[in-house]
């Protein structure tokens, strides 16, 4: 089932490419184009559904749409370099790496002192 779903959000997100970047929006997609989902009904409905598993759950969807731009760089959005890049240089930052001569030997001290 999982795999059935993996390749619906990967085609989501090839098609609509706005979809790259906001869970709502695919999962949205998804329950519309894939599986005929009425918004007109109430949210009850949709509850229900999921829950008997005839829908799949958005952190579902969530999981799928990561693993498919983590194995897809091409399907990732224009806000991943954002969230991404930011935490790789805030890790680069904690660990040392990219700094001058002087700022990482501070660092390495504080280490060593922690340590």
């Amino acid at each position: 089932m999982s795999q059935e779903y993996y390749s619906l959000v990967k085609n989501r997100l090839k098609v609509h490419k706005r979809t790259r970047d906001c869970d709502l929006r695919l999962y949205n997609n998804v329950l519309m184009y894939d599986f005929d989902y009425d918004f007109r009904y109430p949210v009850a409905d949709l509850m229900w559904k999921i829950e008997e598993k005839r829908l799949p759950t958005m952190d579902t969807i969530t999981r799928l749409r990561r693993k498919a731009q983590r194995e897809h760089p091409e399907l990732r959005g224009k806000k991943w370099d954002i969230r991404h890049g930011s935490k790789q240089d805030k890790a680069k930052g904690d660990l040392g790496l990219g700094q001058n001569k002087k700022e990482k030997s501070n660092y390495q001290t504080i280490k060593s002192r922690i340590q």
